[in-house]
């Protein structure tokens, strides 16, 4: 974590592409979000990190620059590009956004603003280095959903108190961008179902790989995976067995009235 206070994925960087994110998710993501932004001049991507969403959305003609705290997520993206800058890359902490005022036509944050102490001071950032009027989109990391990966996150929470260090909802950001001047307005949220074993969910937890979790010490971490675990042999009895979830992220475009 830098002294902004935003959370680097650094050590995420050789695993993250594996867990975060669906294809069909990422596909419905980069064209909703070409959707938005084609035709604009430049726009920003905060928290561009292995290129994910930016890299198939700069193959659709969006003009992007990125910016990551990460060096090591973007050298990720790199690889992926034989060694090369597909667009402008920067590494830089979103609370200090390192461009000049009225720099961007549009900007996004795709599962960012949760993972910020200062998320507010990104919100100012952004509007600082836009063009009056400039449309912004967002959603968080953080997902609504059914099934036993929900059910499994939200017992080991409970247990342990590890909670995302940003926004924990999208009505927060709301009344944040409303208090600006900007009104909010939802879009369809991207929908996907994937069967996971509550064996996987518990491996994921205990190998330390969602970000709400590395705020924890070892013993706190150990406790509470042995802690859901006992409590999931109960609850879904085998947990070889691959059950059906179901996630959902909200989306928001903020805009002038």
């Amino acid at each position: 974590m830098s002294s902004g206070g935003s959370l680097s994925f650094d050590r995420a960087a050789e695993y993250y592409d594996a867990t975060r994110g669906r294809s069909d998710e990422i596909e419905r993501s980069v064209a909703r979000l070409a959707e938005i932004l084609g035709g604009r001049d430049r726009c920003l991507e905060v928290g561009v990190g292995t290129g994910r969403v930016a890299l198939p959305l700069h193959q659709k003609g969006i003009d992007l620059v990125g910016i990551d705290i990460s060096a090591r997520m973007m050298a990720k993206m790199r690889e992926k590009t034989s060694g090369r800058h597909p667009f402008p890359l920067v590494q830089g902490d979103a609370t200090r956004i390192p461009f000049r005022a009225h720099s961007f036509d549009a900007a996004y944050s795709i599962w960012v603003l949760h993972l910020i102490p200062a998320w507010e001071r990104v919100l100012d950032e952004l509007l600082r280095v836009l063009r009056p009027g400039s449309p912004i989109v967002v959603t968080l990391g953080g997902k609504f959903g059914s099934g036993p990966w929900e059910e499994i996150a939200s017992h080991f929470r409970e247990i342990t108190g590890a909670a995302p260090p940003g926004a924990g909802a999208m009505t927060e950001i709301d009344a944040a961008m409303d208090a600006r001047g900007y009104r909010g307005t939802s879009l369809e949220p991207l929908m996907t179902t994937v069967e996971v074993s509550a064996e996987d969910i518990l491996h994921r937890l205990e190998a330390n790989q969602h970000s709400f979790t590395w705020v924890l010490d070892d013993a706190t971490l150990s406790r509470g995976v042995a802690e859901t675990k006992k409590w999931a042999e109960e609850r879904y009895g085998d947990l070889t067995v691959p059950l059906r979830n179901e996630f959902g992220a909200e989306w928001r475009l903020y805009e002038l009235p």
